[in-house]
Formats: C-alpha cells, sequence, structure tokens
C-alpha cells in the first residue's frame, strides 16, 4: 500500500474524483449484488462524482452524530481488544499499490501488542435486526464490503467495526429507549475481494472510463 496525505481538503476531494473510496465501492458492490446501500446512494451519484465533482449527499443529522461519536467508538474497539489506537493524519488516503483506483480513507488502525496493525470502523445505526451479537460477522451488506475494501487497498488481514446502537421499542406511554455498544471482527476472505474488484474495476471501465452513465436506480433484491 502507499500513503498520501494532501495538504487540504479541497487536493484530498481532487484525489477522491479519481478512485473509488470504500463507501462508493460497497454502494456498486451491494447494488449489483441485489443488497441494499445507504438511503439515497447509488451507482449514478457514484459515476456523477467522478465525472463532474459533485457531491450530492448532504450532510443529515445521521451523518454528523456518525462523525461526532467515530473517534469515541473507535477508542472503545480500541480498548475492548487490547490495541493501541492510531488515527491518520487529516486527508490522507491509501492506495493499492497494483490497483491505484482502490483506494480509502480508515477512520483509526489499532497496533496489537504483537505489532500486527489492524483497521477500524465506525459506525451508528437505529436498526439493531440488522446487527448481530458482539463477537459474531453478523453485520449489513454494504457495511461488510466497505470494510472489505479498505482490507483490499491496505492488504490488511483484519479489521474491527465498532457499531453504536439506538432504537426505540413501543411503550405503553411512550417509546423505550434502547441503546448497545457492540464490535466485529472480520477478517479478509480473499475470494470476495477477488469478486469485488473484479465489479469495481469493470464498473470503472464501463462507466467512469467512458463517461457513459450506469441507471439511476439501484435495483434491490426482494425477499418474499
Amino acid at each position: 500500500m502507499s500513503v498520501v496525505t494532501y495538504p487540504d481538503k479541497g487536493a484530498w476531494l481532487e484525489a477522491r474524483r479519481k478512485v473509488l473510496t470504500a463507501t462508493q465501492a460497497a454502494i456498486i458492490f451491494a447494488t449489483h449484488c441485489g443488497e441494499k446501500v445507504w438511503k439515497g446512494s447509488t451507482q449514478w451519484h457514484v459515476w456523477q462524482e467522478k465525472i463532474d465533482g459533485a457531491e450530492h449527499i448532504e450532510e443529515s443529522v445521521a451523518m454528523w452524530h456518525g462523525k461526532a461519536l467515530e473517534r469515541p467508538i473507535c477508542q472503545w474497539v480500541a480498548d475492548q481488544i487490547g490495541g493501541e489506537l492510531l488515527y491518520p493524519e487529516p486527508y490522507t488516503m491509501v492506495y493499492r499499490d497494483d490497483l491505484p483506483i482502490v483506494a480509502c480513507t480508515p477512520d483509526a488502525w489499532v497496533r496489537m501488542p504483537d505489532g500486527e496493525l489492524r483497521l477500524i470502523e465506525s459506525k451508528t445505526s437505529s436498526y439493531a435486526d440488522e446487527w448481530g451479537p458482539t463477537g459474531s460477522v453478523e453485520v449489513p451488506f454494504n457495511y461488510m464490503a466497505q470494510v472489505g475494501w479498505q482490507q483490499a487497498a491496505c492488504e490488511v488481514e483484519t479489521a474491527h467495526l465498532g457499531c453504536y446502537l439506538a432504537w426505540a421499542t413501543d411503550g405503553y406511554v411512550q417509546p423505550k429507549m434502547h441503546r448497545d455498544l457492540r464490535h466485529y471482527t472480520l477478517k479478509r476472505i480473499s475470494a470476495v475481494e477477488q469478486v469485488m474488484l473484479g465489479v469495481c474495476v469493470r464498473w470503472w471501465q464501463t462507466y467512469v472510463e467512458t463517461g457513459f452513465p450506469p441507471p439511476r436506480e439501484n435495483k434491490i433484491r426482494r425477499v418474499a
């Protein structure tokens, strides 16, 4: 891998136009597999950003909340697994050497007592039924794809995903709020990684290199 730190946000955003980030790759791969992605995100929006630099997603309260909790969640995960938390420099991009369009900006790194370097990704969610118990690998498909792309870019075998969950259930008088912190250990799976790389590289060649737009709508697999 190669690590590049850009002088400011403008230069970093320009560099992002020339690569597929982990979130963008997850949108492409999940859509290809018929799985759901983040609300308001489509392959067409990814393509539009690459072609004209337009960032289509306005920061919502949920997105602000996720950013605000990013570092506390990362610290909690590092404490749980007994590693030293390390943050990348601002406006840093990690590139895969043999496929430069494969890139990411990790939330954090963690150095384990034996010196092994791992990734940490932070999430928040209000849909607890999509997440399995701590210690499992039951995470939503799009988040698993996002982490898998980071592992491919950084060529790291192990990643940890921490999630702060807050959801409501009906009560007699008012909804009852539930809160939980969970963390997951995701191992790099070579076979899945190769499929994902193939899908995303072909997407790049088909749409970005030609300038021809992909479909505007995602096709989501429906389960009866």
